[in-house]
């Protein structure tokens, strides 16, 4: 059984408000190839490498940035629901599960 949570941080896209997907922990971009299509990738920050993986996301979480960082611009042109600046996402979000990242109240929690 999983513990509950819920994380805050900095929306940086609001992207449809609510949006539903498996969470990938990824810990640098040699670990890209574990996102697969639908995933919320959870990450401590990203950069231009990581864009491929990004295309096929429904939603990303970082650790670090704010409104001017990469994962925010990206997801601001690109209508992807966007947290960034969450504490601890990597150690507190179990890598494969259902979360729900729920931008309209700057919300994560397990689904």
């Amino acid at each position: 059984m999983q513990t509950q949570f819920t994380l805050t941080g900095r929306v940086a896209s609001i992207g449809d408000g609510i949006t539903k997907g498996i969470a990938r922990i990824i810990n640098d971009e040699s670990e890209l190839d574990k996102i697969q299509s639908g995933d919320i990738m959870v990450a401590p920050q990203t950069d231009i490498n990581f864009v491929p993986a990004l295309e096929i996301c429904v939603g990303l979480v970082t650790e670090q940035g704010g409104r001017f960082c990469h994962a925010a611009i990206y997801s601001r042109e690109n209508n992807l629901p966007c947290i960034t600046d969450v504490e601890n996402a990597r150690n507190i979000i179990p890598d494969g599960a259902e979360i729900i990242i729920d931008t309209n109240n700057n919300s994560i929690s397990l689904a």
